[in-house]
């Protein structure tokens, strides 16, 4: 069944006035950023000889900082950076985003077409090529990692790298995901983390382990980002 006409309408606006209006804002606000990175381990995405291709692990409320690091690099990344996306409408809001910073997406999530959007991630991965998960997304629980980027590392043999952002001065959303929005002239910080391998043959008792894993190092990350000053 079609969706009411009032809220076709407000779909529509929402998609072609007030994403590019946001868009725009979020390009002028991120100007006045003072932008920094860390990396914790082998240096993936900018160490010498190249771009190494990994999956990068980081919670939904973080999704800002991972679109400011890619206007800051992704000129400098050979590579695409592909990124999961829900089929919801807050998901093609996600998805025309990336799209328009120069990165692609699979869409699907871990409700809906999550196995194909897997699936089409792992054939369209290229050697230098990144994959990027929200990995408590598209609905939460905040800060809980579900199995989807572990699943893709053991398909493709790709590390898992978490990521967590952080701003001295920012405004934190009232969504499920306390999406985080850095204020004009804050110091942004993009932490990344040791990287986490899953084995081929992992079952599903080593999966629920490297989860609670990755849980722990990003909670972590994400701690020390907030009290980077």
């Amino acid at each position: 069944m079609a969706p009411p006409l009032r809220k076709r309408i407000k779909q529509w606006l929402i998609l072609r006035i007030g994403l590019p209006l946001g868009y725009a804002v979020f390009r002028l606000m991120r100007l006045a950023w003072r932008h920094r990175r860390v990396e914790r381990g082998e240096p993936f995405i900018l160490g010498p000889g190249g771009p190494k291709s990994c999956a990068v692990a980081f919670f939904h409320g973080d999704l800002l900082y991972l679109a400011n690091e890619l206007c800051w690099y992704g000129s400098r990344i050979e590579g695409t950076v592909r990124l999961m996306a829900s089929r919801s409408r807050d998901g093609e809001i996600i998805a025309r985003l990336v799209r328009w910073i120069g990165g692609k997406t699979a869409r699907g999530s871990s409700s809906r077409g999550g196995g194909k959007a897997l699936l089409e991630m792992v054939n369209s991965l290229g050697p230098q090529d990144f994959a990027a998960i929200a990995v408590d997304g598209p609905r939460g629980p905040r800060h809980k990692v579900k199995d989807g980027i572990l699943l893709l590392a053991k398909r493709t043999g790709l590390p898992v790298v978490p990521m967590a952002g952080g701003a001295a001065r920012k405004w934190i959303a009232r969504s499920w995901d306390r999406l985080e929005i850095p204020r004009p002239f804050s110091r942004t910080t993009m932490l990344f983390g040791q990287p986490l391998h899953v084995p081929a043959n992992a079952d599903a008792a080593a999966i629920a382990g490297l989860r609670e894993e990755l849980e722990r190092r990003l909670r972590a990350l994400k701690e020390e980002a907030d009290d980077w000053k």
